[in-house]
């Protein structure tokens, strides 16, 4: 089975963008590798003065662990209201599935 990101928009405070980047195995790190056989492709990341937008829309995607959900429980539970936004997921087993994983609230909903 493969899980990735393949859609939507993350948007995080940049205080913790740069707390994420310093930690080697971070919950933003996974969220910023391409898939390998797509190494063209790329994230657009802008920032202002405030927040990090990084965006997914048009990139090859970012595979994911099997239990995607509770990676993003844990990422909202570690950093609240920090993290936001919106993100499209393809899980790939024998059809193609789409969901919306919503980080917009307290807590994680995932929209099949």
């Amino acid at each position: 089975m493969e899980i990735a990101v393949i859609g939507g928009q993350l948007i995080i405070d940049k205080k913790v963008y740069a707390k994420e980047m310093m930690v080697k195995n971070s919950f933003l790190k996974t969220l910023l590798q391409l898939r390998p056989s797509h190494p063209a492709s790329t994230l657009n990341i802008s920032k202002d003065a405030s927040l990090v937008y990084i965006d997914y829309n048009g990139s090859s995607g970012v595979l994911l662990e099997t239990d995607y959900q509770k990676f993003f429980q844990d990422f909202k539970s570690k950093y609240g209201s920090s993290v936001k936004g919106r993100l499209t997921i393809q899980t790939n087993w024998f059809n193609s599935f789409i969901s919306v994983v919503d980080l917009n609230t307290d807590e994680v909903k995932v929209i099949t």
